[in-house]
């Protein structure tokens, strides 16, 4: 009876409701805070584990020991995920490998090593003079968006060349020294076939590479398109000195223009002159006359390519040397209307009733 009494009393007591409330609040307190400290513990270990699979790049490295000239190939060669900070930026990346496959070595590379830039052959910093062919040339002509394939050329490629000219030049003049229509010609010439681009610009990095790096490009220029290197106006072609000498001379007499051909095609292009007088020659019917022959019946005759006699007869006068030939065309070309007009005489009076020789009108 005693300690139930005092039981009571105690849990009447507001001092002891304090402590007992106070105890509790601790407790739960406590509970929430280890609660909450080991989710930001797990949170903090997830978030470190995507930060470091995100800062690790994978680079390719060698399985062994390699010495100078060894190919870049599967058998010598593998992929490792390192620490992105410890990446240089010209260390080749696993997703390049295609890009560089088969090139060799230009210096020894230890196992593990991640592989530079300069450890390749034509990604090395080298003289540009090493890249040309012995007996090559280096000529460098001005180009424009329409004359480089909307700037999609790289170097490697290959292209054609073509000269454009406005006039074909002399012995197309008329008399009192007033320009013939050869003067006014505009002109499309072959120039050179397969012409090897050696350089865009300043860019001379092979075709394949300069695409496998092109998005490490557009990193480092932060996508600014008004950047420098992301345009050019020149290219730089592997040529003879012959070719070189044409090439000059040919962007003094017109303009030059690249055609952009397939690198597997090692035909010549054939050699090609096109005037513009002779466009579309394909499609010029010459001078026409139309015969009307009528009766009663109205029948009318269409029209008939005549031979144009007064150019035959203009070229023979401004051609001395070649008066025979022209006599003789001239004579043929009168033999040929005199038959033509015979036939229509005869056609005429066939249609009218009328005897050969006349030509009757329109009847009433």
């Amino acid at each position: 009876m005693l300690k139930k009494i005092k039981v009571q009393s105690l849990a009447s007591n507001p001092w002891v409701l304090l402590v007992i409330a106070v105890l509790a609040a601790g407790l739960l307190t406590f509970w929430v805070y280890r609660f909450l400290e080991g989710r930001e513990d797990a949170l903090k270990a997830r978030l470190a584990e995507e930060m470091n699979r995100q800062q690790r790049v994978s680079v390719m490295v060698p399985t062994r020991d390699l010495p100078v000239g060894t190919p870049v190939d599967n058998s010598a060669f593998a992929a490792r995920d390192v620490p992105a900070d410890l990446v240089f930026e010209d260390v080749i990346r696993a997703s390049d490998f295609d890009a560089v496959s088969n090139l060799k070595l230009v210096r020894p590379v230890s196992r593990g090593r991640p592989v530079r830039r300069a450890d390749l052959e034509a990604l090395q910093a080298r003289d540009f003079s090493d890249m040309l062919e012995v007996g090559k040339r280096a000529l460098t002509i001005e180009i424009d968006a329409t004359n480089s394939a909307a700037k999609m050329l790289k170097p490697g490629n290959h292209i054609d060349l073509y000269l454009l000219t406005s006039g074909a030049g002399g012995g197309g003049a008329k008399a009192g020294g007033a320009p013939g229509p050869k003067d006014t010609d505009k002109t499309a010439r072959m120039l050179l076939s397969n012409v090897v681009v050696l350089a865009t610009g300043q860019d001379v990095r092979p075709r394949d590479l300069g695409e496998a790096f092109e998005r490490q490009r557009a990193a480092q220029r932060n996508g600014d398109p008004n950047d420098e290197a992301a345009g050019y106006d020149s290219l730089t072609l592997s040529v003879t000195s012959e070719q070189a000498a044409r090439i000059a001379l040919a962007q003094k007499v017109g303009a030059l223009r690249a055609v952009l051909r397939n690198a597997a095609d090692k035909r010549e292009t054939p050699a090609i002159a096109l005037h513009e007088r002779t466009l579309f020659s394909a499609e010029d019917t010459g001078d026409t006359v139309q015969y009307i022959v009528g009766n009663s019946g109205g029948n009318m005759l269409g029209t008939v390519p005549e031979l144009p006699a007064a150019a035959v007869a203009g070229n023979a006068a401004g051609n001395d040397g070649r008066g025979a030939q022209a006599d003789a065309a001239l004579a043929a070309a009168q033999k040929l209307a005199a038959a033509q007009q015979a036939n229509m005489e005869r056609l005429a009076s066939a249609l009218s009733g009328s005897p050969p020789g006349s030509v009757s009108g329109t009847g009433n």
